[in-house]
């Protein structure tokens, strides 16, 4: 079992994602906190209202799309304390397929293998405090 929540920073540039992300989010919501980026050029309205319906949205902020989807991450993590959280995992809403032809939807692929289930959850929580590494993500999507 989990000491601390997880820290969740998702970076919903594409709000027309909201319900997919508000789903994967839901189920294991009493695990993590979640700490939600939205694009300022966007209507977020209708993202925010649906986000609010959980109990764990530590924060909600506006920023501009820029960064390589880097930088909304790096700033979220300045008003977070690292004492509060053991792990962070920070997702986006990519919409870009992967491989050839655009025969993956490798968001759906990384965020089922990461979050999809309380069982995947924990399951790869085990396996980060097993290996002890820094980073952690889907072999066939990673370059050298």
């Amino acid at each position: 079992m989990l000491d601390k929540k997880i820290a969740v920073l998702l970076w919903l540039y594409h709000n027309d994602l909201d319900k997919e992300f508000f789903d994967l989010l839901y189920s294991v919501q009493q695990y993590v906190d979640i700490h939600l980026a939205l694009c300022e050029d966007n209507e977020n309205s209708d993202t925010i209202n649906l986000f609010n319906r959980m109990n764990n949205i530590k924060q909600i902020t506006f920023m501009p799309n820029c960064g390589a989807d880097i930088l909304p991450f790096i700033n979220q993590l300045q008003s977070i304390s690292a004492d509060n959280y053991e792990y962070f995992f920070k997702i986006h809403s990519k919409k870009s397929f992967w491989g050839e032809n655009d025969v993956g939807d490798w968001r759906v692929m990384l965020l089922d293998n990461l979050i999809g289930s309380k069982k995947a959850l924990l399951d790869n929580i085990n396996y980060i405090n097993k290996t002890k590494k820094g980073m952690y993500g889907c072999n066939s999507l990673l370059y050298n």
